[in-house]
């Protein structure tokens, strides 16, 4: 069994927007939740299910609109579909933190070591994700293409 509101103990607790949506829902003034991507809500995965827990006592529902899912059905019975979707993307959005966190890391220490200017890091940091971002880009243009070569010959 999950322990009852933990996140009182999380860094969730601390931030004004989540405070402030609590303090709504426990006043009963809210009824859905509406937010545009899972990682709105918070990084950490057990966090953010800690946040839905807290929303579905209090007979909230949470509405992802990019997916278009809702964790309440119309009886306010847990969605087991959308509770499976609302976790998976909560852990992808998570490893996707990780990933860019671990990336920008050799480009913070590169820029401690050159001793580069701050005003400077910002561009040396940006140039660098661009520059992997747009091959990355490239990679699967040239890919789609020649899978479509391949289809027309």
């Amino acid at each position: 069994m999950r322990k009852r509101h933990r996140v009182a103990k999380s860094p969730l607790h601390k931030w004004q927007g989540i405070k402030g949506l609590l303090s709504l829902v426990e006043a009963k003034r809210v009824q859905k939740v509406l937010i545009s991507e899972v990682t709105r809500l918070g990084r950490r995965t057990h966090d953010l299910l800690d946040v839905i827990e807290l929303l579905h006592e209090h007979k909230v529902s949470l509405v992802v609109y990019n997916y278009k899912l809702e964790t309440l059905d119309k009886r306010g019975r847990v969605n087991s579909m959308a509770q499976f979707l609302v976790t998976l993307l909560a852990d992808i959005g998570r490893r996707e933190a990780e990933t860019l966190s671990e990336r920008t890391r050799p480009g913070i220490k590169y820029i401690q070591l050159k001793d580069i200017p701050r005003k400077a890091q910002l561009t040396v940091l940006w140039r660098k994700d661009l520059q992997r971002e747009l091959s990355l880009f490239f990679e699967l243009v040239f890919a789609q293409l020649e899978d479509n070569s391949a289809c027309i010959a």
